[in-house]
């Protein structure tokens, strides 16, 4: 017997162009009748059996019929669709309202599934079936991110010119055609083989408001929301702040940090170093519109003149242009005025290494996507003995749509890569604070010390990520990083 092989060209030859969002067709394989129900030039199931006095292609028209029908009403969601089990099979389901049993929309083969195991090809294609309805309704396809067919629906979904909203099939069919054949031959045989990198246990953060959309119930409940009233949560305080940390310091109700890596910094030409002021007592917010000043000097020698500091709203930091005479050990100390009257002052110690002769000034970089998020940002912090350094990698130029934030975190004195920590994120919205956003755990990366989260932006603007770090030995910490995407 042979397999069945969804091969791209009869995808795009056999799946004919539709108004709506669902469409079949019917082959033969040895001889067999199959139907195929496809969404957008994708195919989606595959029929092989006769029920109900019903052969395979006519199965498959009734189930493209429904599923197009369905498309037109008002409550149309990926979240009405799920895998369940019926009579001893797998099946995806479909649940519209919580008073009734759910529909059964296709039984999975087992002779389809090979190696994958029918239970996961039917999340498979569930992922595929529910990231092809969240384009319809307008909303960003998340079910199948980390994998290759994933990155070319945020292709797809970031290439939509329809506003926030219903987006008919033949606008995204018409979308199909701005992509790479490179990319057309990943989408259109997606479901023939479920990808290594697969994960329905996949956690995505939705930032914001906007961008949310309620989690898949258990199986049991079919996809049903519970109603019940989240349990409140209670924010601890922040924690890893001791006055004896390298570079943080504590001066009444404000924690400062010198959030430049003095391994970074170079000797005998001008270089910016940064410095961030949080609020302890509200919730760690950030604190603008201090009259700043820094003073630096060499280990034995008197500290020079003030350098007065330049707010920049981006990283949210007071940034301050001085230049290092030579390698050696120096401090920094900062004194500051609150908008509220608030006097602080501290200081930093640390020690500045020439690896090498000076390297001549470098023009910034005009690259927005080095600059402002595009299709990857990269920032690095040092936190005692904690380097972490963040990069976000994201499928389009915009954020509109699905990207990966790691997090690297390293020691500081010997740069071995720290694993095996309990790692959490908070990416938080303009307006929103800090205890508005529930933590979100970190992946372990491919990488040692590397941890990472899926993310769905919804919108430009700008982005805060608390992240809380736990070790093995007990100790806690908190770092933030800022991130601005979109235009300037």
């Amino acid at each position: 017997m042979k397999k069945l092989i969804l091969l791209p060209c009869l995808a795009l030859l056999g799946s004919p162009a539709s108004a709506g969002h669902f469409a079949y067709r019917v082959e033969r394989v040895d001889g067999q009748e199959r139907g195929v129900i496809s969404s957008h030039r994708m195919d989606l199931f595959v029929i092989t059996t006769t029920a109900g006095g019903f052969s395979p292609a006519r199965r498959a028209q009734i189930i493209a019929g429904r599923l197009d029908t369905l498309s037109e009403a008002h409550e149309f969601s990926p979240e009405m669709f799920s895998v369940g089990f019926r009579n001893g099979m797998v099946i995806i389901q479909q649940q519209q309202h919580g008073e009734h049993l759910p529909h059964t929309v296709v039984t999975i083969d087992p002779r389809l599934a090979g190696k994958s195991g029918v239970e996961r090809l039917a999340r498979w294609w569930l992922a595929l079936l529910r990231d092809h309805v969240a384009l319809a309704v307008g909303q960003v396809p998340t079910d199948t991110i980390g994998t290759p067919v994933g990155e070319v629906f945020q292709k797809l979904y970031a290439q939509l010119e329809t506003p926030p909203g219903r987006v008919t099939g033949e606008e995204i069919e018409d979308t199909l055609l701005t992509l790479t054949q490179a990319d057309l031959k990943v989408f259109y045989s997606a479901a023939s083989k479920v990808p290594d990198t697969f994960d329905p246990d996949r956690v995505v953060v939705l930032i914001g408001p906007s961008a949310h959309r309620p989690a898949e119930g258990n199986e049991e409940q079919h996809g049903e929301e519970t109603g019940e009233e989240p349990e409140e949560q209670h924010e601890e305080p922040p924690t890893g702040a001791e006055p004896g940390d390298l570079l943080i310091r504590l001066s009444g109700n404000y924690k400062v940090v010198f959030a430049t890596d003095p391994k970074s910094i170079p000797v005998q030409q001008e270089t910016t170093l940064s410095v961030q002021i949080r609020d302890i007592s509200n919730d760690d917010a950030d604190v603008k519109g201090a009259v700043v000043n820094g003073w630096l000097s060499r280990e034995g020698e008197e500290p020079g003149d003030p350098i007065p500091a330049v707010f920049n709203d981006r990283e949210a930091a007071y940034t301050f242009r001085t230049t290092f005479p030579g390698p050696g050990e120096y401090h920094f100390a900062v004194g500051a005025m609150t908008a509220s009257g608030d006097i602080l002052k501290v200081e930093f110690s640390f020690e500045v290494v020439q690896a090498g002769p000076p390297k001549p000034p470098q023009e910034p970089s005009e690259e927005p996507s080095e600059r402002r998020g595009g299709p990857s940002f990269e920032s690095v912090l040092r936190y005692g003995d904690y380097i972490l350094a963040l990069k976000a990698e994201f499928a389009q130029p915009s954020l509109r749509g699905a990207g990966k934030v790691t997090i690297k975190i390293t020691d500081a004195e010997t740069s071995a890569p720290l694993s095996g920590l309990n790692v959490t994120g908070r990416f938080i919205t303009e307006g929103q604070r800090l205890s508005d956003v529930e933590p979100a755990d970190a992946e372990a990366g491919d990488e040692a010390g590397v941890y990472l989260w899926h993310v769905v932006f919804p919108a430009d603007g700008k982005y805060r990520l608390a992240v809380d770090v736990e070790a093995a030995d007990g100790e806690t910490f908190r770092v933030q990083f800022y991130l601005s995407v979109g235009s300037p």
